[in-house]
């Protein structure tokens, strides 16, 4: 039996799946639509199964077809990683040598964090490296790294993506505060209980549950204060705490100027649970890309949080 080329033959089948044809596939890989069937043929005969169902109009995937196609479209995407990561290292910097980094560099943060901190340290690294080019995608959202073709992702909590590698940063925290204004009109908050009464702001980009939870001396309790104003923006809800109508819960960076300034006000501090990892994230894939290794190290001298 003829030797089979397994990349070309994986190529063949994602052609036909996605064109929907033998000839159209054939049109795609520039070959003949006989040499099409021959090979679908071969590889079918070699596998002991039919990756497709023929009819006299249409081609349909079979379930083993499926599988085939699972693998294959996960074997091809490795492999172009691997070309792209051996490319890339032409322009890997050698000890002693003046080669420059090069190359299109997508970065994903969420938003207020990216402005914030993230935004400055690119500058400061593009400066360093005048032949990178960047492509910043502030988003609160979860993506996949690899589907959307992101280099690096700063992730704050859980990464909750599979085949990506984390490396930790420092962690923020968790703060609940109020406006002297908002606190000078209703009852004291002293205790996590206290909240049940007080006006409470949802900001679902951090907490999308109905309740707050608290770390009482070790023990987990959970309260559920009267939600007046709800939103997805972090921004909004500042400035309706701000304007003295109710009590939020954010991260320690977002209102950091706020705190400082006095314009709100830190609440329950001892009952704060564990502060959230910040990470650097990046695919598997590119980890031996030059430029994003160099970017990881710069980041993770450039940004520290305790």
């Amino acid at each position: 039996m003829a030797q089979l080329d397994q990349v070309a033959m994986m190529k063949l089948v994602l052609a036909v799946h996605e064109k929907g044809s033998l000839t159209a596939a054939a049109e795609v890989l520039s070959v003949s639509p006989p040499t099409v069937v021959r090979q679908l043929a071969l590889l079918e005969a070699t596998l002991g199964v039919a990756l497709f169902t023929r009819t006299t109009r249409k081609i349909h995937i079979t379930n083993e077809g499926e599988l085939y196609l699972e693998y294959a479209r996960r074997i091809l995407k490795e492999l172009d990683a691997l070309t792209l990561n051996l490319n890339a290292r032409k322009g890997y910097p050698q000890e002693g040598g003046t080669q420059a980094l090069s190359g299109h560099m997508v970065i994903t943060a969420p938003v207020q964090f990216g402005r914030m901190h993230v935004m400055p340290m690119i500058n400061a690294f593009m400066a360093q490296h005048p032949q990178v080019t960047v492509q910043l995608l502030l988003q609160d959202m979860l993506t996949d790294l690899v589907e959307t073709g992101v280099d690096i992702a700063f992730r704050i909590g859980g990464v909750g993506l599979p085949d990506v590698v984390a490396l930790p940063i420092g962690e923020v925290q968790r703060v609940v505060c109020a406006s002297p204004e908002y606190l000078a009109q209703h009852t004291a908050i002293q205790v996590p209980a206290d909240l049940n009464h007080a006006m409470g702001i949802k900001n679902t980009a951090l907490n999308k549950g109905q309740h707050w939870k608290f770390n009482d001396h070790g023990q987990m309790v959970q309260v559920q204060p009267p939600i007046r104003f709800t939103t997805n923006d972090i921004d909004a809800a500042i400035q309706h705490c701000l304007a003295g109508l109710g009590v939020g819960v954010f991260l320690s960076y977002q209102v950091a100027a706020h705190l400082q300034s006095g314009r709100l006000v830190t609440l329950l501090a001892d009952y704060q649970r564990p502060g959230l990892p910040v990470s650097i994230v990046y695919p598997q894939s590119k980890r031996y890309l030059a430029r994003t290794h160099a970017l990881i190290q710069f980041a993770r001298s450039a940004l520290v949080f305790r």
